[in-house]
């Protein structure tokens, strides 16, 4: 069910009644939803208030009451992108017995995300920041690169890695998956090596 308010009412004097943390959750969820179809139908600039709004049957006026404007809109849902990023990598870390194969576990893991929701990454990275600082789209960030993190911390602990600096190495990593990945979804990797080649010859696949 989609809430919207009764602006005409607003106007005329009738107040309107408070909504439940249910409904703001479901709205602002569809919201989203709506947001992210607009995306991958016609890009960032296809993503307006107004475009939201009549997809999900309401009144351009309604999604305010949800977001407090366009940017907000778009740091939310880049900041929810990011979350399933980080649930996806989170799961894989889980699964690998050891921290010699969870580099490994984490590198796969991040492709298969890519390969499975592309408009999604984009959105994570193709996108300037935000010019309001949005604290939960930083934190969301921040947890989907733990994973990848943690990991290299380990295997360097354990001494599967090398490298001073866990961060640093992790980076390093990032950057070559981004990379390969960035490469691919724009049909770009085209001289003849696949991705899935590329990363099995890693030197942090080893």
């Amino acid at each position: 069910m989609i809430y919207c308010v009764n602006f005409t009412s607003y106007i005329r004097g009738v107040p309107r009644r408070e909504l439940t943390q249910d409904e703001v959750e479901t709205f602002r969820r569809r919201a989203l939803e709506a947001a992210e179809s607009l995306f991958a139908d016609a890009g960032i600039d296809g993503v307006t208030m107004r475009a939201i709004a009549k997809r999900m049957g309401c009144s351009p006026m309604t999604t305010y009451r949800y977001f407090d404007d366009r940017e907000a809109l778009v740091a939310s849902l880049r900041g929810a992108v990011f979350g399933r990023l980080a649930d996806h990598l989170e799961k894989a870390a889980a699964r690998a017995p050891e921290p010699g194969l969870r580099v490994r576990a984490v590198r796969a893991a991040y492709i298969d995300f890519a390969r499975r929701e592309p408009d999604g990454y984009r959105l994570m990275f193709s996108l300037e920041p935000p010019e309001t600082p949005h604290p939960g789209l930083a934190r969301a960030a921040d947890r989907s690169f733990a994973p990848l993190r943690t990991a290299v911390a380990q295997a360097i602990e354990t001494g599967h890695l090398e490298g001073e600096s866990p961060n640093v190495v992790a980076h390093l990593i990032w950057v070559e998956l981004h990379g390969l990945v960035s490469l691919e979804l724009s049909n770009k990797l085209n001289f003849g090596v696949s991705l899935d080649t590329l990363a099995e010859a890693s030197r942090w696949n080893r």
